[in-house]
């Protein structure tokens, strides 16, 4: 059994996997967790932007079947008109994500999501982009089925990490990155369970994506990246937001953009 089957009691959806491709379907969802129609077709999408071979090239295996539905996809492949925005507010929710285990790792006395949104905000200016806090509460709850996926995949850089040289192709990779991701999740839920009823949050007590059929956790190998494991994360004491203070740090200015 793995660690975070004990906790995860909410109900999960199995992530559906459109046109035999891991990686795409992966991002499809995460971008449209609440319209799986819509997902399956930027999934299409995805799959249209890139030709088989490079598929193939990318260490993936597809049997005659998986060919065809990879086929298929080109049929499909009209994009969702607002990817876009979809993305960045996904990216947003990833960074909230990211922040929050990193107060977790290295401040866990402040360590809220009240705080990870402040963190958010004040990083967003810092990058010239604007947010609020309502807007940034309304991303959270349109993504709550997916913050572990968003956040993990913040985490480790956002993007996917095959490297066919060294035996690491994307199949293994996308396992790896889903062992990240039911990590996270696992370690947000025992955190949030630490807390007060008044003070615990919604937004992991809803029902989340949950790995595709047939996942099994990461087993690294020595040659391979350092995937399939979740590391901790160091918040810079100036960005920590301080108990009981409101407004806006008095030299904001010297601090550089977290993301």
């Amino acid at each position: 059994m793995m660690p975070w089957t004990s906790t995860n009691v909410h109900e999960a959806l199995v992530l559906p996997i459109f046109f035999g491709d891991l990686g795409s379907s992966i991002r499809a969802v995460m971008t449209f967790p609440d319209d799986l129609v819509a997902a399956k077709a930027y999934a299409a999408h995805l799959l249209a932007r890139r030709p088989l071979q490079d598929y193939l090239r990318a260490g993936y295996t597809f049997n005659a079947t998986e060919q065809i539905e990879h086929l298929d996809a080109l049929n499909c492949a009209a994009a969702p008109k607002d990817i876009d925005e979809r993305q960045r507010q996904g990216a947003e929710v990833g960074r909230i994500v990211k922040f929050l285990w990193a107060l977790i790792c290295s401040h866990p006395e402040r360590a809220s999501w009240e705080a990870a949104v402040k963190i958010a905000i004040d990083d967003a200016s810092l990058r010239g982009d604007r947010g609020t806090r309502a807007t940034f509460r309304d991303n959270l709850n349109r993504f709550a089925s997916v913050l572990h996926l968003w956040g993990a995949w913040e985490i480790r850089g956002s993007s996917f990490l095959a490297d066919p040289a060294r035996g690491y192709d994307g199949v293994a990779d996308a396992g790896a990155f889903m062992t990240e991701a039911m990590f996270l999740r696992h370690r947000l839920v025992l955190w949030d369970g630490t807390r007060s009823p008044s003070a615990s949050s919604a937004y992991l007590s809803r029902g989340f994506i949950a790995p595709w059929a047939g996942w099994q956790p990461h087993v690294p190998r020595a040659e391979w990246p350092a995937t399939g494991v979740l590391f901790g994360l160091t918040l810079p004491a100036a960005h920590v937001p301080q108990m009981g203070k409101t407004g806006r740090p008095a030299k904001r200015d010297v601090r550089k953009p977290l993301s």
